[in-house]
């Protein structure tokens, strides 16, 4: 499949992950514009949120949940195809939990 002009960033993306992708089945026409979606994405992802005081994390973590949902169906996120996103609450949930128990 032909890579799309896309920034330098996301052209290495493209680059490492649309070959297995394309012999996967999980790159084809109809999931052309998703995946160069997710290569946006992750080029977008190549800054450092500490730039910006006021809004940069808040954008990094927008863009990489958006990133792991988006890499779910290429295999790219460590996430199941089938399994739904945690909720971040409950994440931090389990990690007071377990604190509060190493602690006893």
């Amino acid at each position: 499949m032909k890579r799309p002009v896309l920034s330098k960033e996301a052209a290495k993306f493209w680059d490492r992950h649309a070959k297995r992708c394309v012999e996967e089945g999980l790159l084809t026409d109809a999931t052309f514009d998703s995946f160069v979606l997710l290569a946006r994405t992750y080029a977008l992802l190549q800054f450092d949120p500490e730039q910006d005081e006021r809004t940069g994390i808040i954008k990094f973590v927008a863009l990489t949940k958006s990133f792991e949902r988006q890499g779910i169906p290429f295999g790219v996120t460590a996430k199941k195809k089938n399994e739904k996103p945690r909720d971040l609450a409950a994440i931090i949930r389990e990690g007071l939990n377990a604190g509060q128990d190493a602690q006893s």
